[in-house]
């Protein structure tokens, strides 16, 4: 497990703990491991981890009417700051990230987004600047440089 798998373990399972207290999130990391992804597993299994919490913390309403994709939910909430605090915990080892518009990161999935921090963690490890388009409209950018990253107005993160 490298640096960034191992920072992204403990941004998710203090996000977890803190939104959803120590008892559910041990449910939850719980209910993952059965379904083979614990946590060890999940940044080589971050697809699975996404349906899965999907699954678990959808609604009925959600599971009738919605593909778990788009079922908007708590699991899209812990997601998205898992991201940013991610985001954070990237900016406070110095890793420079910028153009990153959280604002609309429901356009772009959790396990995409993550794999593209990564790649842009270990290629400033590696001494490249990376510049990467999240979608044809340019509007989600991950690239070395100075650090005014993972903001979304008027938001504390």
């Amino acid at each position: 497990m490298d640096d960034f798998d191992q920072m992204l373990l403990e941004t998710i399972e203090k996000v977890f703990r803190y939104s959803l207290g120590d008892e559910n999130a041990k449910i939850v990391f719980d209910y993952l491991e059965k379904k083979s992804c614990s946590k060890a597993d999940i940044p080589r299994k971050l697809r699975l981890f996404s349906t899965e919490l999907r699954k678990l913390l959808s609604s009925d309403e959600n599971r009738l009417d919605r593909s778990y994709q788009d079922a908007p939910c708590s699991a899209l909430i812990l997601e998205e700051t898992v991201v940013r605090m991610l985001c954070l915990s990237l900016s406070r080892a110095r890793v420079k990230l910028n153009s990153v518009h959280l604002d609309r990161l429901r356009n772009v999935d959790f396990p995409q987004f993550v794999i593209l921090l990564k790649d842009a963690y270990l290629a400033q490890k590696r001494g490249e600047n990376m510049t990467t388009p999240l979608e044809s409209s340019n509007e989600f950018v991950i690239k070395g440089g100075e650090a005014s990253i993972c903001r979304k107005e008027n938001t504390p993160f």
